[in-house]
């Protein structure tokens, strides 16, 4: 049966049935009782509930068809608690700790430090593969999540390394830090991101994968999502692919 949009509600009050909307709208609605109450128990029995329909599909009220489409087959590398939070929400999704690119639909990387060298790779074979990628890694206090790689549609990794070091005063600086983390041997070790920041980074690469296999729209605009642990913050940078150098 058709349903409202999420976060509509249809209810009686002592003076008629209300159909409340995100930011605090409501509208009046004039109808047949036993209609309205058959459509907000989605149960229309004998009830006619074709005019209330048309009515709330001309003010748009009511959902789209949900799409019809399996889930992304996804393989997940990394461990720890931002992968262990990852794997429990993508849980519906079954995703795959082994596997090869051709294999899967979108590949995500659960870092701990900036793994650069790592990533320059991964950007290579999956851009190759045509496959997408999704990535977080730790970078000070904070976590920082993706953009969502999509390969000729949304930046890549050699694109948002290539923004920050143009937009960095100390390019030189940036790469030997990125170089020193890149080792294990020197590494310092990981913090502890704790369950709440882990839920939080693990719930961004899950909506950002979701949203795009759900609307299949990954434009020339992504971006990185900070997450910032003291206090808990969330902000997103834009990131843009860079111009396309003439050959």
């Amino acid at each position: 049966m058709t349903t409202l949009r999420p976060g509509h509600h249809l209810y009686p009050t002592p003076d008629g049935w209300r159909c409340a909307l995100p930011g605090d709208r409501y509208l009046r609605i004039n109808g047949p009782e036993e209609a309205l109450r058959a459509f907000q128990s989605a149960a229309p029995g004998n009830a006619d509930i074709d005019s209330l329909r048309q009515a709330f599909e001309a003010q748009g009220l009511l959902a789209p068809p949900p799409p019809v489409r399996t889930p992304p087959r996804v393989l997940l590398h990394g461990d720890g608690p931002v992968a262990d939070a990852l794997a429990a929400v993508l849980a519906s999704w079954s995703p795959r700790r082994n596997g090869e690119l051709d294999e899967v639909d979108v590949l995500v990387d659960c870092a701990g430090w900036l793994p650069d060298s790592r990533w320059r790779a991964l950007d290579d074979a999956c851009a190759a593969a045509s496959v997408a990628w999704h990535r977080c890694h730790a970078e000070g206090s904070s976590w920082l999540v993706g953009p969502l790689t999509v390969p000729g549609q949304s930046p890549s990794y050699t694109d948002l390394r290539g923004r920050r070091l143009a937009a960095s005063g100390i390019p030189d600086e940036l790469t030997h830090h990125w170089a020193w983390l890149d080792d294990p041997a020197s590494a310092p070790p990981l913090p502890d991101p704790g369950p709440g920041v882990a839920a939080v980074v693990a719930g961004l690469v899950a909506d950002e994968i979701a949203t795009w296999w759900r609307t299949d729209v990954a434009g020339p605009v992504g971006y990185q999502t900070e997450v910032a642990t003291d206090p808990l913050r969330v902000t997103r940078h834009p990131v843009l692919t860079l111009p396309a150098l003439a050959s």
